[in-house]
């Protein structure tokens, strides 16, 4: 076995998200590794930095899902390519990454689950279980992501068995520095920011498992004057706006839609909300705790993993929205946002550090690599 390990990454698409961000992390972090990363879909938004990371990138063009020319490029380039580990992410790459990989010489296969089973397409969710068994390691980002696909859950961070958990992790120190230097004032000035008053954030897909809109009837609902950031695309664009023009919260609630840099919005934040009903482990709540903010959000699997309730952050219940606009409300004190934002950067830096994901991953390809192709934990 070569001293340098080649790794294909492979995923749906290339555009901005989660899972996306992860695969820069990987590339950037891990230096005894070779990465390519492949996608199937169109969007390819994230590309050039992960060219700029190091990593090879190939699009396999497909036309629509379960294209048989696009899963003949994919199985023909790993026949040729003499990769050591196949690493998928998503249920359909890692549907057609295990079937593609049979036969082509790869020491193993490594799935990464992201999110709770629950939240994937029931079509997607058999074919993933279906083809599951051709894994070598099968891992998932949180204890809440692997129960809810096993029934249990491992240590984080430590491999011992065909499933393991290993923690999201991003690079705190370099985040927060981002966070730390960004030009506020264009953004103060465009959302008539008052430096007095509670500003909110949420980044995220405005999709319905996000439930930004329980977001702006917190805002909506305070006895207090606050603004909303939600920052992010997605199909309900119009559909947020429009909640907001409803409830009377247009000039205090600005759905942005995509934007180039998310520093500046957590600059000038206050505290991050999150009322998602469904999550593995976010990222944006680990960008949240770098940029030393409180968390309001949702007491559920995945989100309960990253926010201490009462120490980091608040968590109320899903359909509890007046438990939700009293942690807000309890957030004017400067004295507890301070608090909570401390505790949230020490608990980044000790538990969700992007070395530390490293290193587990760098791990679990050695072991598989080593181990051959059948699950060996």
């Amino acid at each position: 076995m070569s001293s340098r390990l080649r790794v294909f990454q492979l995923i749906n698409a290339l555009r901005f998200g989660g899972a996306e961000n992860m695969l820069i992390d990987l590339v950037e972090t891990i230096d005894d590794v070779e990465f390519t990363v492949g996608y199937m879909e169109a969007d390819d938004d994230l590309v050039p930095e992960l060219i700029e990371a190091g990593a090879n990138v190939e699009s396999f063009n497909e036309a629509f899902r379960f294209d048989p020319q696009a899963l003949t490029r994919l199985r023909r380039y790993l026949s040729t390519e003499s990769f050591d580990i196949v690493h998928a992410h998503l249920p359909y790459a890692q549907t057609i990454a295990r079937l593609a990989a049979i036969g082509t010489g790869v020491d193993g296969v490594v799935s990464t689950q992201h999110n709770v089973a629950s939240n994937y397409h029931p079509v997607t969710r058999a074919t993933e279980r279906a083809t599951r068994s051709f894994d070598s390691a099968t891992v998932a980002v949180s204890n809440g992501v692997e129960r809810s696909f096993t029934g249990s859950a491992h240590p984080p961070n430590k491999l011992g068995d065909s499933w393991c958990t290993i923690y999201n992790g991003i690079d705190v120190e370099r985040f927060g520095q981002a966070v730390e230097t960004a030009e506020t004032a264009p953004l103060r000035a465009e959302f008539d920011l008052d430096s007095a008053a509670l500003t909110l954030l949420n980044v995220g897909r405005y999709v319905p498992v996000k439930r930004q809109r329980d977001a702006i009837q917190v805002v909506a609902q305070a006895d207090f004057d606050a603004t909303l950031l939600v920052v992010g695309d997605g199909p309900l664009k119009a559909e947020l706006r429009s909640l907001a023009s409803q409830l009377g919260v247009a000039d205090r609630v600005h759905v942005t839609g995509r934007v180039p840099n998310v520093a500046p919005y957590y600059a000038v934040s206050d505290a991050f909300v999150a009322p998602s009903r469904g999550e593995g482990l976010p990222i944006t709540l680990l960008e949240a705790m770098a940029a030393e903010l409180p968390v309001v959000a949702t007491d559920i699997p995945g989100i309960r993993e990253v926010v201490e309730d009462g120490a980091t952050g608040t968590l109320y219940p899903t359909d509890e929205l007046a438990a939700a606009v009293r942690a807000v409300e309890a957030l004017q004190d400067d004295a507890l946002r301070t608090s909570y934002g401390t505790a949230a950067l020490n608990r980044a830096r000790s538990v969700f550090s992007v070395e530390q994901m490293a290193t587990s991953y760098a791990e679990l390809y050695a072991h598989v690599a080593d181990n051959g192709w059948r699950p060996a934990f």
